[in-house]
């Protein structure tokens, strides 16, 4: 039992794993929530209106533009992260402060994901001597982020033609 104990503990301290748990967590609390404001996961992946993927995106990736930010400043190496999750942080907060829906916000938010996939997918063309467990967090970073990039993209189809949000009074359609 305590051998056990400690292989979890080492195996969760593998370079990778602290992210890709916070990743975990964050994405259960995220659409969790959503979930129970939709009434249920299917409708909140398939329903979600554009501010509530422009909320949720922008819960993802703050604490790990925080931790790219961090990397950079303290291991004397740039973390293009600092730079990719700014720019999710952005076009989400530009989704959320705008007055009339604009089409190309929506679509900066999946460009913005787009490029945070590909920012994880970099190392594997690289050649570093780096742990297994730093690829299977890339590896699931690229899926995660590609999947939110085509989440925000079918969002802005689905917001165009249904609406969704009780808060938003303008028109659904994009201009």
């Amino acid at each position: 039992e305590d051998g056990l104990i400690k292989t979890i503990i080492n195996m969760a301290l593998r370079p990778g794993i602290p992210a890709l748990l916070l990743l975990t967590i964050l994405t259960v609390v995220a659409f969790g929530i959503g979930s129970i404001r939709l009434g249920g996961i299917f409708r909140f992946v398939v329903h979600a209106s554009t501010t509530e993927r422009a909320m949720t995106s922008l819960f993802l990736a703050t604490p790990f533009w925080v931790w790219a930010v961090i990397n950079s400043a303290t291991s004397g190496n740039f973390d293009l992260g600092a730079v990719t999750f700014l720019l999710v942080i952005l076009s989400s907060a530009g989704l959320l402060l705008q007055k009339k829906k604009q089409l190309w916000k929506t679509i900066l938010l999946s460009i913005s994901s787009a490029l945070v996939s590909v920012n994880y997918l970099l190392p594997f063309f690289m050649n570093l001597d780096l742990e297994y467990t730093y690829y299977v967090y890339f590896g699931v970073g690229v899926l995660f982020w590609a999947g939110m990039c085509l989440w925000s993209w079918l969002g802005r189809q689905h917001e165009s033609t249904t609406p969704t949000d009780s808060n938003e009074s303008e028109s659904t359609t994009l201009k």
